[in-house]
């Protein structure tokens, strides 16, 4: 930036003592303020006070140079046109270049003129680049940009062992690529490098082009558009993909690349490659140890010769889906959630995210659970019978295309637009609006929610994103996982701000 007037310090020794020459403070239209001071001692030369240049409208002078090791973003001018937000630091006077584009504009109801950043300064002038970008949830005509909404959440929360019981958050992926987060934060999970509690959502610092978030315990993962993954919060078993402390800003997982997909329990943390390779991290990683480090799995051929399209990993199990409709489970199997998975060749999707049962959408658009039997949505239950070593499949719901697990409910999303619960709702986390109603081993439709994209079931709360871009959540909201700054909700809220 170069501002109306710049000064110069020039200091020359006059009989030994170090006196202060002239201060010669150059205007920006060409004219020259002279001055000459020194500090009581005479011992070095102090700037000049903040008089007004000759003929300059009374534009302040600024310092062009910082003392030596000066810090802390007092402002000053670097000289150059082409900078903004010119600063010391560390003893210099620094600017960022050509950072401030043009403003965008509409140019029809679903497309935007950007310019990118940094922009190319030629002859003193920044030049950008425009572009066309397609506007997902509409262009906003006052802003000139695309309206920024909710593509993909995750509500976490599982707790066990070490973790806190205030271990329960939600994550959301916005149209933009940044991440917000909101509710517990006792291991920085929210990645707003604090540790406070949050009502309402925050932005993960740091975080760009995000295409994917998995919020497990008290720790979240992200995937991010070049392949990498970036995980925050707990790490006492490696969650974050390295042996040390917790972390409350993102760190990229150290080796792991080309993912598509990330999956997070309370102690475990495990991403997919497109052509079906696996990276694990963290506590309990196949079969059952503890890497302080990723471990890559490249050879499934044993299970399936087609790759892997969908994974889930639950707090004593994990689950993966295959093209061919093969699905393999592996892990603790006492309520029998793991060997049923191998008797299936339809699995489009497949959810083992807590513990005691596994669900799977199956080619036909029905979906399937086993394991905890009154879990299961199916209603086919006797009298007394926990556990069903079958695949049964959930009452009454057809054109299915998104399933999620709770801790002791599930969710699903239809084809229409519409969402569906089944399961425990001590708190409401089933979006029933009805306090009457403490369970149900059927789905029931949620309240007052339409062209529902995606739904995510967490301890005991459930979060989906709506096709406008909103965010809604309702159940327990006592750490803030709702997002609405409110209290508990048995009918969906919108999180604020989203």
């Amino acid at each position: 930036m170069l501002g109306a007037c710049t000064s110069r310090f020039v200091p020359r020794a006059v009989r030994a003592v170090l006196a202060c020459a002239a201060i010669l403070v150059a205007c920006s239209h060409g004219e020259s303020l002279p001055s000459s001071r020194c500090d009581a001692g005479g011992d070095a030369c102090t700037p000049p006070p903040p008089d007004a240049c000759p003929g300059a409208g009374g534009d302040a002078c600024v310092p062009s140079q910082c003392a030596a090791g000066a810090d802390g973003g007092a402002s000053c001018d670097d000289g150059d046109p082409c900078t903004s937000g010119d600063a010391c630091r560390g003893g210099q006077c620094r600017g960022t270049l050509c950072a401030t584009p043009p403003k965008g504009a509409c140019l029809d109801a679903e497309t935007a003129r950007v310019y990118e950043t940094p922009g190319a300064c030629t002859d003193g002038t920044c030049e950008y680049t425009d572009a066309e970008e397609f506007c997902r949830f509409g262009c906003d005509q006052d802003a000139g940009a695309c309206h920024v909404g909710a593509v993909q959440i995750s509500a976490g929360g599982f707790v066990v062992n070490e973790e806190p019981e205030e271990a329960q958050h939600t994550c959301a992926v916005l149209s933009d690529g940044t991440v917000r987060c909101w509710g517990a934060n006792s291991h920085g999970q929210l990645g707003d490098g604090t540790t406070e509690r949050r009502a309402t959502p925050v932005t993960v610092v740091g975080l760009a082009d995000v295409v994917q978030v998995a919020a497990g315990g008290a720790h979240t993962c992200a995937v991010v558009s070049d392949g990498t993954v970036s995980c925050w919060g707990f790490n006492a078993q490696a969650q974050l993909g390295f042996e040390g402390s917790d972390s409350p800003v993102p760190l990229q997982v150290p080796g792991v690349e080309g993912t598509v997909q990330v999956s997070a329990t309370s102690h475990l943390s495990c991403a997919r490659t497109p052509g079906g390779d696996l990276w694990c991290w963290g506590g309990w990683v196949p079969p059952g140890e503890i890497r302080t480090e990723p471990v890559l799995y490249d050879d499934f051929s044993a299970i399936s010769d087609s790759p892997m399209v969908d994974l889930s990993v639950g707090w004593d199990h994990f689950c993966y889906a295959f093209a061919s409709g093969e699905a393999y489970c592996d892990g603790d199997d006492g309520w029998c959630q793991s060997s049923p998975a191998s008797s299936l060749s339809d699995v489009a999707q497949i959810d083992a995210r807590y513990w005691m049962r596994t669900c799977a959408i199956l080619a036909d658009g029905t979906a399937s659970c086993w394991g905890h039997c009154g879990m299961t949505g199916s209603g086919l239950c006797a009298e007394g019978q926990w556990i069903t070593c079958e695949p049964l499949p959930v009452a009454g719901l057809s054109d299915v295309v998104g399933i999620s697990q709770g801790q002791d409910h599930t969710c699903a999303v239809l084809a229409d637009g519409t969402a569906w619960c089944w399961g425990a709702n001590w708190v409401g986390q089933l979006g029933i609006d009805d306090r009457d109603v403490t369970g149900s081993v059927e789905p029931l439709q949620v309240v007052g929610l339409e062209n529902v994209v995606q739904v995510s079931g967490g301890t005991q709360h459930t979060c989906a994103v709506v096709a406008d871009g909103s965010a809604w959540c309702w159940g327990n909201n006592v750490f803030g996982q709702l997002g609405t700054g409110k209290g508990n909700a048995r009918a969906p809220e919108r999180v604020m701000g989203l």
